[in-house]
């Protein structure tokens, strides 16, 4: 089943201001994939998550499963969320504190009133796919987070949904158990082959999970792609950060044109950089822009003839394979990835940017 949203948007009006929760939302979700809205909190992907679902009717904008129009405000349209035959996972897992296992799962076919028969082959079948056969007759206190969250993922897929929405389903987990659930959610959502909306504000998460990824901002699309596309090639500084740990360095440079080289000056440094840099990013000479670089591009130099420039280590968190070190230059403040184990705090290093690794940007 394929979704798709066309110019979506989500006005929420009170006496003192209007909120637009989603702001022209255009996307498209294949049949059976794996797709991420990912952002901060409050950038809109819940309301998306609602919007689909039938919990929320849009401003504006349509929603189609496959070819059904589903929801249209122009059209006055709205299919109720029973109908539209989707599934939903919240963070809260959502259980029935008094009925077993076995019932929570159930419950929605009861509701349907499939016979008890079929029922019972659905709840089994699921129980099996999800490892929690010897559950069944379990009370939810008696269970632990993991073990809930797939009695909820349980009793979401148990009806044969045409598209899985998951709204932060793994944020209530230990870091552990969130790293298990992910393996377990991803390679679920294989065998199933159903069209799943996953909503997170976690960039591993995202990144490790979908297919593709939408990331968010104040309502609005930045950057569609997979993940591999949204680390080597964010469109602007906020998709740069937001995607990558440690995120990105930014900072803002003067981009300079000098004898037919192209360099970056910022603090009182020029740093040459290739001209197939500024080429591509349709730049011109003189213009004030913003230049981001990994942390895992940079590095330190023993050799004064390699370093771009002196600067002197302000911190240095260590995890474990390598070290993350904050590095002050003069008025800005760079960090960078090393497995070097010498550095000491307030030491002066210098230090190498690798100038093929520079993303340049507008904003």
């Amino acid at each position: 089943m394929t979704l798709r949203l066309v110019n979506l948007s989500k006005k929420f009006v009170s006496k003192s201001r209007v909120v637009v929760a989603v702001d022209n939302v255009s996307l498209e979700v294949n049949d059976g994939e794996f797709f991420v809205l990912l952002g901060p909190s409050g950038c809109g992907k819940s309301t998306i998550l609602n919007l689909v679902a039938g919990l929320e009717k849009p401003s504006g904008g349509e929603i189609f499963f496959g070819e059904e129009l589903v929801a249209s405000f122009e059209k006055k349209v709205f299919i109720s969320p029973r109908e539209r035959n989707i599934a939903m996972v919240f963070q809260s897992y959502a259980l029935y504190p008094h009925l077993n296992v076995y019932d929570n799962i159930a419950f929605p076919l009861r509701i349907s009133k499939h016979k008890e028969d079929l029922i019972k082959d659905s709840v089994n079948e699921v129980a099996k796919l999800l490892n929690i056969e010897d559950l069944l007759f379990a009370f939810p206190a008696e269970l632990s987070g993991g073990q809930r969250q797939r009695v909820a993922i349980a009793r979401a897929i148990v009806r044969r949904p045409r598209i899985f929405l998951l709204d932060e389903p793994l944020s209530n987990l230990d870091a552990k158990l969130r790293v298990s659930m992910r393996s377990d959610l991803k390679s679920l959502q294989r065998r199933l082959g159903v069209t799943t909306l996953y909503v997170t504000h976690d960039q591993i998460e995202a990144m490790t999970l979908g297919d593709r990824i939408a990331v968010l901002r104040a309502g609005k699309i930045e950057q569609i792609g997979t993940p591999e596309e949204l680390y080597a090639s964010p469109c602007n500084t906020f998709v740069a950060t937001f995607i990558g740990t440690p995120p990105m360095n930014v900072l803002g440079a003067d981009l300079i044109l000098d004898k037919g080289l192209w360099f970056l000056e910022f603090g009182g440094i020029r740093l040459e950089i290739p001209s197939i840099k500024v080429f591509s990013s349709n730049l011109k000479a003189g213009s004030k822009i913003f230049f981001g670089i990994r942390p895992e591009n940079i590095s330190i130099a023993r050799s004064s003839e390699k370093a771009h420039f002196l600067g002197s280590v302000r911190s240095i968190e260590n995890l474990g394979k390598e070290r993350l070190v904050l590095v002050e230059l003069g008025s800005f403040e760079i960090t960078l990835t090393t497995k070097e184990s010498g550095i000491r705090e307030g030491e002066k290093i210098q230090i190498y940017l690798d100038p093929d690794k520079v993303y340049l940007f507008k904003e």
